[in-house]
């Protein structure tokens, strides 16, 4: 822009070297107009870049809201400065005490208010000084037990700004399998034990391998694998236990036992990662005497009877040829009412009734034809209990061909379960006292009554009632007797008022719908016959009592057009 200004003020120059004014100022106003032009170029690239940079922001932000991860950033003095939705989720009991500036130990504190950190209940302060020493660490690592049986891994770094970094995992699945892998490796009856993967260490080591061996558990978790093995067979099973491929089982081995006698094992290795390091998990099975391989085969059958066996729910396995009962639980001979010797090897149709052993072949067509896993209830009338409500799972099992071999039923009786359902489906329909519809019930059917009306252009009445001195009984025989009283009009109101719908509303009061029957004769006649029914002595806990009923009528549509008003007016 400069050179190119000069050539054109030499151009501009006179033939005796002065300045032409006019071209010399044109030339600085479009100087002028072209330094504007950058100034507007610069200031829209800067624009620009900050558009980008907030956006870059924004999409780093929704990044950190979105990490899986609980996270949360402390400055030098432990406030917050920020977390994630995530964090927030992880510790929701005490996410009210989450504000920017807040101090870590402020926020513990809330939370072993709230309940949030159960491992601190009883021993707070003790809690609280552990946490916040661990906190302050250059790098810390934690597990934390939640109030809803999640765990977490808190993962703790400080920044080179004298600041922190917390990272909150969620581990439960991982303790999950810790603990189910204990509980199978504990318990199994089979010898087992994990081994370091370079060195061969004995990791750990279940209670069969310590009785098996003779081998204290303390002298076991000092020895390597090695110790297990005569010289001459280590390179071998050196090369064995650090193969990739799982261990097969077909090779035979020689182990020492404690005493120093040699036993031939086959071994079962899978490689695993424990407590961070690279193992394997060996099974041994002692095949030196058959005789205990037999046993424990008979020990794992009879473990896995016992299971069968004592399983609440009926289990019930047929073939898939003509669906011949195999195998029957003590669950299902309560629930059948007949012993399983009666059924094994025998069809639906020779021990059931045939509507139930239709229903039962039809069921078992249905699974075969599906392949699938079923869920349903029926009705089924069994040989020893009559008419029972079953909820049951059926599944077919596959050969390893993919075809069905057997079919398995689990089924659970939920009669009593269904009889409660409704029992509560009554009584909240009826008056406990008396038996009687109750305050529910007599809308539901006043409602119904309308609609009826409506739909026929037709007329009902609404007949309301209480009784004359029930207050008077109450408060000289006390309630109990009022009670008795109630119980014993009630039962004389519905046997005047015979198929006509009769609740009781609370109290001494009492309503009745008529549908059929709304001509005042009829209700007079009605009327009469309650009143009479309570006329006289009426013994209550054997002391004689007379009370009088008043009542009054409504019919719709003449006494009113809706439910409030019409009861109001009866």
């Amino acid at each position: 822009m400069g050179r190119l200004f000069e050539r054109q003020l030499a151009k501009a120059r006179r033939g005796n070297g002065e300045v032409d004014l006019d071209i010399l100022a044109r030339l600085v106003t479009a100087a002028y107009d072209d330094a504007e032009c950058d100034r507007a170029r610069t200031d829209r690239s800067v624009k620009l870049m900050a558009e980008e940079l907030e956006r870059a922001h924004a999409h780093l932000f929704d990044a950190f809201a979105a990490v899986p991860e609980g996270i949360a950033i402390f400055d030098a003095e432990d406030r917050y400065v920020l977390w994630n939705n995530k964090y927030a989720e992880i510790y929701a009991a005490s996410a009210y005490a989450l504000k920017v500036g807040a101090r870590f130990e402020e926020v513990l504190h809330a939370g072993i208010a709230a309940g949030q950190h159960p491992d601190a209940n009883s021993r707070e302060e003790e809690w609280l000084a552990t946490r916040l020493a661990r906190h302050r660490n250059q790098a810390s690592s934690h597990e934390q037990r939640l109030p809803n049986g999640r765990w977490i891994r808190v993962e703790e770094r400080r920044t080179s700004d004298g600041g922190s970094i917390g990272v909150l995992t969620d581990i439960t699945d991982l303790k999950q399998r810790e603990e189910s892998f204990r509980l199978l490796f504990d318990n199994n009856p089979v010898p087992m034990w994990v081994c370091d993967r370079d060195g061969l260490r004995v990791l750990a080591i279940n209670d069969a391998a310590v009785t098996h061996y003779g081998y204290s558990r303390e002298r076991f978790l000092s020895m390597t694998v090695f110790d297990l093995h005569p010289e001459e067979d280590r390179a071998a099973f050196l090369k064995f236990i650090r193969s990739e491929q799982p261990g097969t089982g077909d090779v035979h081995w020689r182990h020492l036992r404690a005493d120093g006698s040699a036993i031939q094992v086959v071994a079962y290795s899978r490689n695993l990662q424990y407590q961070g390091n690279a193992a394997s998990l060996v099974a041994v099975i002692d095949v030196t005497d058959r005789k205990v391989a037999e046993d424990k085969l008979r020990s794992t059958r009879e473990f896995l009877n016992t299971i069968v066996e004592n399983v609440p729910s009926t289990i019930v396995v047929k073939d898939v040829k003509d669906f011949r009962y195999l195998l029957i639980n003590r669950a299902g001979e309560e629930y059948y009412g007949i012993p399983r010797s009666q059924m094994i090897g025998k069809t639906a149709h020779d021990v059931l009734p045939r509507a139930s052993a239709e229903i039962v072949t039809a069921l078992d067509r249905q699974l075969l034809q599906n392949r699938e896993k079923v869920d349903n209830e029926h009705a089924l009338d069994t040989p020893g209990h009559g008419t029972r409500i079953a909820s049951s799972t059926r599944m077919p099992i596959l050969n390893s061909k993919g075809e069905p071999q057997y079919l398995l039923a689990v089924i659970d009786d939920i009669t009593e379960k269904k009889e409660a359902q409704a029992r509560i489906a009554y009584l909240a329909h009826h008056d406990p006292l008396t038996d009687l519809p109750n305050r529910t019930a007599f809308n539901e059917r006043l409602a119904q009554a309308f609609e009826n009306a409506n739909r026929q252009r037709s007329m009902f009445a609404v007949m309301c009632m209480d009784l004359d001195r029930f207050k008077e009984v109450n408060d000289i025989f006390g309630h109990g007797s009022g009670d008795e009283l109630l119980r014993e009009v009630a039962n004389r109101l519905k046997s005047a008022s015979g198929d006509t719908f009769l609740a009781r509303l609370g109290g001494d009061e009492f309503t009745i719908i008529l549908e059929e029957t709304c001509e005042p004769d009829e209700i007079a006649a009605l009327t009469e016959r309650m009143r009479a029914s309570i006329e006289g002595d009426i013994n209550v806990n054997g002391t004689p009592v007379r009370i009088g009923l008043s009542g009054g009528v409504a019919i719709y549509p003449v006494d009113a057009l809706d439910s409030t008003t019409l009861v109001a007016n009866a």
